[in-house]
């Protein structure tokens, strides 16, 4: 018995595209599609990853279209297959439509015999023809998945090469807000006993929405003094696990700001304090990842959400390659001090990334990164172990620990007000946020009002969108100079637009 568990994620905009093809035709008559996508083993589940353009074949490439079948000619047939062979591409998907049911719908005994048929030949002689024709693609390993639709949703499974099915238990879609689809022949969730614990949430939370929660994985990452209070924050609201990625111990000046810490726990790791106060208090399970980011990369593709409380910027786009490649929505949060003659004043700024929907830290024109000249700069080692140690107030860093429990209590409200409106949907859920305290300056913009679309040639929203394995992410170290170099080259062609409308 098959103990995996199956999920799907797809891209927005490429679930619409097959939800108007499939669904959306006047002829009421069936019709078929593929799609080329990765996949990515974890200790217990198994990650289907698809967000490249459909093959969705014309009217006229049909031989035979009814409404209870549909058959494309073996020349058609060829080509796709042929393409999928030269493409660098693990998983085919192949779809068909159902347009007689309107929900509820099941694969038929028609359907598991070309199921098989197709698989058995993916498995079999498209593999076969890999191993001795590396001129026409690359051998690797194939995998073959099944979707029907319906007007009410879907069946998915997988085929092995053996004929056998596998059900799909979920698919996860990434957009700005949340969306996870249980297909008809998915397994059961558990039932589960309703808490008391969050009965003053159930007004404005539903009870489903309550239950999604409990079974959400949460990254956080970096759990300074913002980090802390959000990790704490989504436990209280419900959250089942967190994944907690620090390397950091303690120290005695962060204790004006790090919530729940005392000068016995100074010394110890910050994510292993956290998972031992939040244990004790609520049900949610802690995974203390004590490393640094670019080692915690297999704990954190089971994250359905990523949130970065990061102060470096390489780590931020290891954070925003590593969403891309296995599609994980997630919020950039970043804080700053400023004195100047002007006098105090405090900034926030949060970015949500929803890979291949949203533009990404490195293609949005906001200006998210550091300057040009501190990308020219990182291959210089000292000036950036000086820029890591320098503290928030920016245009001081001498200052290494200013009090910003107030600016960090801030950013943490903020974030998790925005957390809860990416499943409850109030109102479009942001893009950008930007925040100055001394004049009050606020503004949120959302994709209804300021719609920034992935750039094709994009370092992480081109090539790697949904690479999963296949394409290495950047280590600190040999390979960050050439991240910055891309993005130095990729960043000389566009003009990007300030937070402050500058």
């Amino acid at each position: 018995m098959n103990t995996r568990t199956f999920i799907v994620r797809i891209t927005r905009p490429l679930l619409g595209a097959l939800r108007e093809y499939f669904l959306s035709n006047t002829d009421n008559c069936e019709r078929i599609g593929f799609a080329f996508g990765e996949r990515v083993d974890t200790e217990q589940e198994t990650y289907f990853l698809f967000a490249e353009t459909p093959l969705l074949p014309a009217d006229d490439c049909y031989s035979f279209r009814s409404s209870s079948r549909a058959e494309l000619p073996k020349e058609i047939v060829d080509v796709v297959t042929l393409r999928f062979a030269r493409s660098p591409h693990s998983v085919m998907l192949n779809m068909h439509s159902h347009p007689f049911s309107n929900g509820g719908t099941a694969f038929s005994g028609q359907d598991d015999d070309d199921d098989r048929r197709f698989a058995q030949y993916i498995h079999g002689p498209l593999r076969h023809m890999l191993k001795g024709r590396p001129d026409i693609g690359v051998d690797r390993p194939l995998s073959c998945l099944s979707w029907v639709f319906d007007h009410g949703g879907l069946a998915a499974r997988v085929i092995e090469a053996d004929g056998s099915f596998t059900a799909i238990e979920k698919i996860e879609v990434i957009g700005p807000h949340f969306e996870i689809i249980r297909p008809y022949n998915a397994p059961r969730p558990m039932e589960r006993s309703r808490s008391r614990v969050h009965d003053r949430q159930r007004d404005f939370i539903p009870l489903s929405t309550q239950e999604e929660l409990a079974n959400l994985c949460v990254g956080v990452l970096g759990i300074g003094g913002v980090g802390r209070v959000i990790a704490e924050g989504l436990a209280r609201m419900g959250v089942g696990e967190i994944v907690a990625v620090d390397h950091d111990r303690l120290e005695e000046s962060n204790l004006n700001r790090w919530i729940g810490g005392a000068r016995r726990d100074i010394g110890r790791n910050k994510a292993e304090l956290l998972m031992e106060s939040l244990e004790t208090q609520v049900s949610t399970k802690v995974h203390a990842i004590n490393t640094r980011l670019e080692d915690a990369t297999e704990h954190l593709i089971r994250c359905q959400l990523i949130i970065a409380c990061l102060d470096d910027d390489f780590p931020r786009i290891q954070v925003n390659r590593l969403a891309a490649q296995y599609l994980i929505s997630w919020f950039d949060i970043g804080t700053i001090i400023r004195t100047g003659d002007e006098g105090l004043d405090f900034r926030h700024r949060i970015l949500g990334v929803w890979p291949g929907s949203s533009a990404c830290i490195e293609c949005t024109q906001f200006e998210i990164i550091a300057a040009d000249a501190y990308i020219r700069g990182v291959a210089d080692k000292a000036l950036r172990a000086g820029r890591k140690s320098a503290g928030y107030v920016v245009d001081q860093p001498e200052i290494d620990s200013p009090s910003v429990i107030g600016l960090n209590l801030t950013v943490a409200g903020e974030l998790l007000s925005e957390f809860i409106n990416y499943f409850v949907t109030s109102r479009p859920t942001p893009t950008q946020i930007y925040k100055r305290w001394r004049d009050d300056y606020h503004q949120r913009v959302d994709a209804e009002g300021f719609r920034e679309i992935p750039a094709a040639n994009c370092p992480a929203c081109g090539m790697p969108l949904a690479a999963g394995n296949r394409i290495a992410l950047p280590r600190d170290g040999s390979s960050d100079q050439t991240t910055w170099n891309e993005l130095a080259e990729f960043r000389a062609q566009r003009t990007h637009k300030l937070a402050e409308g500058q």
